[in-house]
């Protein structure tokens, strides 16, 4: 069948194909016309969290969608969207050291939630006769490809071309870490000097704090220390600023707890959830917050209403595959899951860092396992294509970005499979320098 009618997403044009032709996808498999298996380590862009077309979660799609596919959500209301948003509430207050969350906004995805998001800490200060004018952000965030997630993640250098309609956003430093970096205290220390600085300068201007906690996805997998993270966050409670977490990468267990906030003594006042929410089925997101943000756009007048809301907002048949895959962490006690792969991630790493000397700054936390090749590559380099092309002639799946290769399966991986991703790498990494 021609695909001339397809504009596909990141390629240079005219387009020169290469995707694998699929027709199946099962557990951590992708399969292709021919019937060869992929090992999917990417989790098909970091979604897929139990597994392709996983049983529970298809029969709760099936189910659903013989009873109710759609409605409108402004002028009706459903179990599910009801169910989903008290488990969200539920999952993230139960470790959430800071203010409890209340309200659960929904989305369609990863960077309309981030709108979402910025839409409601602006108006969160206009309700209030505060306005104010500017976000704060880390270095190198990266946050969706809608216009505000690119001004609140234009430092990540992807949007360029877009910078004369973006948004004004400052960016503080973000000093990323990895195994053996002896340097760390010094660079968060000096770090924090300057975030203390720009807060106690800025705050009364500052709308809200954005920032990836723990882990930078398309930054480069790039990830901070909890005890940096909690400093940076003492210093905005200090100025009263309002802290949004882009949970949308980190979210539903990938670092090795439901929620990277899990890991942290503070809790933000906004988080935004998507990619893996309904197991990596179907697209679904959600913005939620606590009860000060909520507390702000109560009242009689109509200008106090936010006013954001989209078609498939809260769609019954996404809302039910997202109870499953949230219901399927007890079922299959995927935490534990989590934490076994978090080990044989650090095996692997470890042995590929003796054996070539060009592998360093390996990092890894829970799901999420990454390491730089300490030579020139860059996101469209010849040789980080032919890396993704060995990769998949051995039936893997990767996917790296600039110097960094990085493994983020899905919770299902066997360790003898993630054992095997790591004997792909090694051996292709062997024969391309």
């Amino acid at each position: 069948m021609k695909e001339n009618a397809i504009w596909y997403p990141f390629c240079i044009l005219p387009q020169k194909l290469n995707n694998i032709s699929t027709k199946q996808a099962k557990g951590v498999y992708v399969i292709d016309e021919n019937n060869k298996k992929y090992l999917d380590v990417t989790s098909s862009w970091w979604v897929i969290l139990h597994g392709h077309s996983h049983p529970f979660i298809v029969e709760a799609i099936k189910k659903q969608a013989d009873v109710l596919c759609q409605v409108g959500f402004a002028d009706c209301t459903h179990n599910p969207g009801i169910i989903l948003s008290n488990k969200i509430i539920e999952i993230i207050n139960t470790e959430n050291a800071g203010e409890k969350f209340t309200k659960v906004f929904f989305a369609d995805n990863g960077a309309t939630s981030v709108e979402i998001a910025l839409k409601i800490a602006y108006q969160y200060h206009v309700n209030q006769n505060n306005k104010r004018k500017k976000f704060v952000s880390f270095e190198g965030s990266y946050h969706g490809e809608t216009f505000g997630a690119m001004s609140i993640g234009k430092s990540s250098g992807f949007f360029d071309l877009f910078s004369d309609l973006l948004i004004p956003v400052d960016f503080l430093p973000s000093p990323f870490t990895w195994k053996e970096d002896i340097e760390i205290e010094n660079k968060e220390n000096i770090a924090l000097l300057e975030i203390e600085k720009y807060f106690l300068q800025n705050h009364r201007n500052i709308i809200a704090f954005m920032f990836e906690p723990l882990v930078q996805g398309a930054g480069g997998m790039k990830m901070i220390r909890p005890e940096f993270i909690n400093k940076v966050m003492q210093i905005a409670k200090k100025y009263n600023v309002i802290t949004i977490f882009d949970e949308v990468m980190t979210g539903f267990g990938r670092t090795g707890k439901m929620f990277a906030m899990h890991h942290l003594d503070y809790a933000p006042d906004i988080v935004c959830l998507s990619k893996g929410m309904s197991g990596g089925t179907l697209p679904i997101g959600a913005t939620v917050v606590n009860d000060k943000i909520y507390q702000a756009f109560l009242g009689e007048k109509p200008d106090k209403i936010l006013m954001h809301g989209h078609s498939y907002m809260a769609n019954p048949i996404c809302c039910a595959a997202s109870i499953a895959s949230i219901e399927l962490f007890n079922i299959e006690n995927t935490i534990a899951n989590i934490q076994e792969i978090e080990k044989t991630h650090n095996k692997g790493l470890k042995i590929l860092a003796e054996k070539f000397d060009f592998v360093h700054k390996i990092r890894c936390l829970g799901d999420i396992a990454a390491f730089d090749i300490n030579l020139k590559m860059g996101y469209s380099n010849e040789l980080n294509s032919k890396i993704r092309l060995l990769a998949r002639e051995k039936g893997l799946i990767l996917r790296p970005f600039e110097n960094t290769i990085y493994l983020i399966p899905p919770y299902c991986i066997t360790n003898a499979e993630l054992e095997w991703c790591y004997n792909v790498i090694a051996e292709i990494l062997g024969k391309i320098i």
